[in-house]
């Protein structure tokens, strides 16, 4: 079985990622949260609010740290794999050399 990938598309679509990732680092998704606590002070929903505005920073750090993680994994990936495809075929040709087929 044979695959084929074009490396610079795979590492055009992982920047790509990391760019969305940084889009979504710069969201405030927690402010309006806070927003809703002060403006019920006293109310039992403060406590939800600032618990979802902690969750939401949370998930939104981690997100951000995964879909960057998820960048280099893919760019590394397919460094790794056009170096392999290099030695192989280098390794062809030298045996093809030996083997006075060249």
């Amino acid at each position: 079985m044979n695959i084929e990938i074009v490396a610079p598309q795979v590492k055009t679509a992982a920047r790509s990622i990391g760019t969305a990732a940084d889009a979504v680092a710069g969201l405030d998704l927690e402010g309006p949260m806070g927003k809703v606590a002060s403006a019920l002070p006293g109310s039992t929903v403060v406590g939800a609010a600032n618990g979802l505005k902690a969750e939401w920073k949370s998930d939104k750090d981690k997100w951000v740290k995964d879909a960057r993680d998820h960048k280099q994994a893919t760019i590394a990936a397919a460094d790794a794999i056009v170096e392999a495809d290099t030695i192989t075929a280098q390794a062809a040709k030298n045996q093809r050399e030996t083997m006075g087929y060249y």
